[in-house]
């Protein structure tokens, strides 16, 4: 398991990680924050489907849905666990 909490700088963090992603699969906890530059947010996000992970959000009634980096911006920041 890898928990990411790293205020806006997570998807930089996933992308260092990229061999340890595909050799390990680990479930991963981090926020997505929506001010992301869309390059460095489109490479992580495609470095974690090449890997094989699904994407859901986590929200504080405890549900998790499906999530889409580019249509959800209504809030500042979402939390992710990616399997």
């Amino acid at each position: 398991v890898i928990k990411l909490d790293i205020e806006g700088n997570d998807c930089n963090a996933l992308l260092g990680a990229q061999d340890a992603l595909a050799r390990f699969h680990p479930f991963i906890l981090f926020e997505y924050w929506h001010n992301t530059p869309e390059a460095t947010a489109q490479a992580a996000f495609d470095l974690l489907a090449q890997c094989g992970y699904t994407l859901a959000a986590l929200h504080t009634n405890g549900k998790q849905t499906t999530f889409d980096w580019r249509a959800d911006r209504s809030a500042r920041h979402t939390d992710l666990i990616a399997y």
